[in-house]
């Protein structure tokens, strides 16, 4: 163990990884303890907000339409024109639902990046703009806003602070077995299997993976520069 240890920080101190020894036949980490594995990423706190600006979810988080119904928000979903009453604020979400699907809203038409998730009821209470038919999933899919309510401390307009916390899952939990994938390798749908094939080799939980999985999508390399 003390060998392992040893090897472990000498190649960390040079800048390399298991890989490098192992040439890719062992992929699961020695297990190391001590102070070196228990490097862990802070998340966002919420409540910091600006007049003017976009804000977004800090983690998932249970939000109610204007009926009362069920809108769960997931990390990084973005409200607009938004304001504060009390502890809550109300703002509205735009986003696009596969027809027959509905039960997800999507960030961008064909791309697979969560915003949220609704309830039955939620569902029929929704503004579409438009329908439109995507040749690439050969579906149609629904451009639509709906109005949310959600508590204050969930969410910020600190959309930097955000983006530095999902780097940083990245950077901490992804370079184990290998370097760092940056998030324009791959498509943002790409990213899904990417994500659900390597998290059980992390310490990473469930919000975190979630984090993880929309940062990457959000940065991948079909997506404008956020």
């Amino acid at each position: 163990m003390f060998l392992i240890l040893s090897d472990w920080l000498q190649a960390q101190t040079n800048g390399q990884t298991c890989i490098d020894c192992h040439k890719g036949i062992v992929h699961f980490l020695p297990e190391v303890h001590g102070d070196q594995n228990t490097q862990k990423s802070s998340a966002v706190q919420g409540g910091t907000l600006s007049d003017g600006s976009a804000i977004f979810a800090t983690e998932m988080v249970k939000a109610t339409n204007d009926k009362g119904n069920e809108v769960r928000l997931m990390p990084y979903a973005e409200l607009m024109q938004w304001k504060v009453d009390g502890n809550q604020i109300q703002g509205t979400l735009h986003g696009w639902q596969q027809v027959g699907a509905e039960a997800v809203v999507y960030q961008e038409l064909g791309k697979r990046i969560t915003l949220a998730l609704m309830d039955e009821d939620a569902r029929n209470h929704v503004q579409v703009l438009k329908t439109v038919h995507d040749a690439v999933t050969d579906s149609d899919w629904k451009e639509i806003s709906v109005t949310v309510n959600v508590a204050k401390e969930k969410m910020t307009s600190d959309l930097t602070a955000l983006n530095q916390y999902g780097n940083q899952l990245n950077q901490t939990q992804c370079s184990g077995c290998h370097s760092a994938i940056g998030s324009d390798h791959y498509t943002a749908n790409q990213w899904i299997g990417v994500v659900n094939s390597m998290k059980n080799r992390t310490s990473l939980n469930k919000d975190e993976v979630r984090a993880l999985t929309i940062y990457l999508q959000r940065n991948a390399k079909d997506m404008a520069k956020q």
